[in-house]
């Protein structure tokens, strides 16, 4: 089943560097914002940028080049803990993770 995304809505920007081949086509989807509550219940508003793999233009290169970027693994983008002046903690082995300001 396709998606059926309409790209052509989204607008382009600074390729996703760092796998290698000097940058992969991205577009921005616009900022995502998320709302979280500390224990002391007071709210903490984020936003942060999404960008995602433009796939039409990474088509126009050739299929060699789609089947590299589609074996990439997925990566979970930090920024936005710079962005909001945010520390990220995890303790795997206890099930924890939390951030602090």
């Amino acid at each position: 089943m396709r998606l059926r995304i309409p790209f052509s809505n989204f607008q382009s920007t600074k390729p996703i560097k760092g796998f290698g081949r000097g940058g992969t086509p991205a577009l921005s989807l616009g900022d995502f914002q998320i709302a979280l509550h500390s224990k002391e219940d007071q709210r903490i508003n984020l936003k942060f940028p999404i960008v995602v793999v433009d796939v039409p233009t990474l088509r126009k290169f050739g299929e060699d080049a789609l089947n590299s970027a589609l074996t990439l693994p997925t990566l979970i983008g930090l920024d936005f803990l710079d962005a909001n002046n945010l520390k990220l903690f995890i303790d795997i082995k206890n099930n924890i993770a939390y951030l602090e300001n």
